[in-house]
């Protein structure tokens, strides 16, 4: 009888200590997979981060090459009708004679939409070959081949927005900022910031701010 409780009590504790032993490997299991879920999470974080900073530097260096190359010295005041051009907070507009063909003018349109595909606001450039000839003297309808597309990867759930800041004038050699100019007015610098922000939330938004000089008023007349 006591041979036979000693070995029910010997079955019992190995019975306790292998529910204990399972108990604590899945506790440890639990933590480790808790671990790599946090990693996990963090990696993907760090990737879309990456990808945003990207986003933003590729919309901001598409727009600063548009500038420079669709704004030239001397040719936007003699080429484009007053009301041409179009400097807003979130929006700008302008016109050029370079990559234009047979002297008629390609008119820019950088601005904030919804895309319609993705339902998910991005910047976007608008290009319009106007109807109308330089040498001509009179304005004709502007009529013809719009391209409207998203700037930058426009890839999963990452939307863009882009506002802008003018100076025209200078004090102490600091740029004094608007947010708006008069229809027909030209800055001399402009000021791209980019916003790229996650749809999801999983991520803070990145801000890209860069400043570009252009030609003067004065050097355009």
């Amino acid at each position: 009888m006591i041979k036979y409780l000693s070995r029910r009590q010997q079955n019992g504790i190995t019975l306790i200590e292998l529910i204990v032993a399972i108990a604590g490997g899945l506790i440890i299991f639990g933590l480790i997979l808790g671990i790599l879920i946090r990693t996990t999470a963090a990696t993907d974080a760090n990737i879309l981060k990456a990808t945003m900073r990207q986003e933003g530097r590729l919309i901001t260096n598409t727009i600063a090459k548009s500038l420079k190359q669709f704004f030239p010295s001397g040719e936007l005041a003699q080429a484009a009708p007053t009301g041409a051009t179009h400097f807003a907070e979130n929006q700008m507009q302008f016109r050029s004679l370079h990559m234009a063909k047979e002297s008629q003018p390609l008119q820019y349109l950088i601005t904030n939409r919804r895309d319609a595909k993705t339902q998910l606001n991005r910047v976007m450039m608008e290009s319009t070959l106007l109807g109308q000839s330089v040498a001509s003297p009179s304005p004709e309808t502007e009529t013809s081949q719009q391209a409207l597309g998203v700037l930058g990867l426009g890839v999963g759930d990452v939307e863009s927005e882009v506002r802008f800041r003018y100076a025209s004038a200078f004090e102490m050699l600091n740029p004094q900022w608007v947010v708006a100019l008069k229809p027909g007015a030209v800055p001399r610098v402009v000021e791209i910031t980019v916003i790229i922000r996650d749809a999801t939330d999983r991520v803070e938004p990145v801000t890209i701010t860069t400043s570009l000089a252009l030609p003067s008023s004065k050097e355009q007349l």
